[in-house]
């Protein structure tokens, strides 16, 4: 380019440069292997589904379908806010517990106690 110093022609690449590389880093992805993970330390649920929705400018959200459905029969929700790190997900849905099984074992306790006397 004629007229155009080489520092100028420089700082025009960058420019364009930094304008390409940026949106790459906007739909960066939290892979799966880290919800697994983070599913496997910190509940019962192993999945056997997973998968994601992006979420406007809050993050994206995962659902994933347990294997052992017992205290999570409609499978479990996270949340992650930032993109970039993982470590800032947030699991959203509580485990069951199922009352009337403990109240039920309760009984047999009772039961199995009372006859032994």
């Amino acid at each position: 380019m004629p007229g155009v110093t080489p520092t100028i022609r420089v700082c025009s690449v960058a420019v364009v440069l930094v304008v390409l590389i940026r949106p790459a880093a906007l739909h960066a992805a939290i892979p799966e292997y880290q919800i697994v993970r983070l599913l496997s330390y910190e509940t019962s649920c192993r999945p056997r589904e997973l998968s994601s929705e992006d979420m406007d400018d809050s993050g994206t959200r995962f659902h994933a379908v347990c294997q052992n459905i017992t205290s999570y029969p409609d499978g479990i929700e996270l949340h992650c806010p930032d993109a970039l790190d993982p470590y800032k997900c947030l699991i959203k849905t509580e485990p069951r517990r199922f009352e009337a099984m403990n109240s039920l074992q309760n009984q047999v306790d009772s039961g199995t106690k009372a006859s032994h006397k």
